[in-house]
């Protein structure tokens, strides 16, 4: 298992590139290769790609990046850990947000969802998710430095 990185600003480049990649490459028919995208709708239109300049696409497995990390984690022996996805950074930081010392040290944040007297848990599901969403969006779209 070999892990290539390609970088360009040209998409059909890249997936020039991988295919020829993919040609040349000496293995298994039962083996798989394994791509890492961002997003499903990466991954079909990928997959119509490769079908278009090489006849067939099968035997790959796509993986957004956190799961490829994991994957790593995992084969280097490394404990289950959750993963790094929205649904689990909402209730990591829900629980952050109803911390003593978290409400102590922000106030103003905390104001927002303790603000009734029963203390509003569903703001403060909100407002985690909205977070988690914005932590994922910034994994996608913060800008990628090449140093060459």
């Amino acid at each position: 298992m070999s892990l290539q990185l390609k970088v360009s600003n040209s998409l059909s480049g890249l997936v020039h590139h991988l295919c020829r990649d993919l040609q040349i490459q000496s293995k298994s028919v039962f083996q798989s290769d394994y791509l890492v995208t961002q997003t499903e709708g990466m991954n079909s239109w990928l997959k119509l790609q490769l079908a278009s300049e090489n006849g067939i696409a099968a035997n790959y497995r796509f993986l957004k990046p956190n799961d490829f990390i994991h994957d790593i984690f995992k084969i280097l022996g490394g404990q289950f850990q959750d993963s790094l996805s929205p649904q689990n950074q909402s209730w990591f930081l829900f629980r952050l947000l109803g911390e003593t010392a978290f409400k102590m040290k922000f106030p103003h944040i905390a104001h927002y969802y303790t603000e009734s007297e029963t203390g509003d848990d569903l703001k403060r599901l909100a407002l985690a998710e909205k977070r988690a969403g914005w932590f994922d969006q910034y994994q996608m779209y913060r800008p990628v430095r090449v140093r060459g």
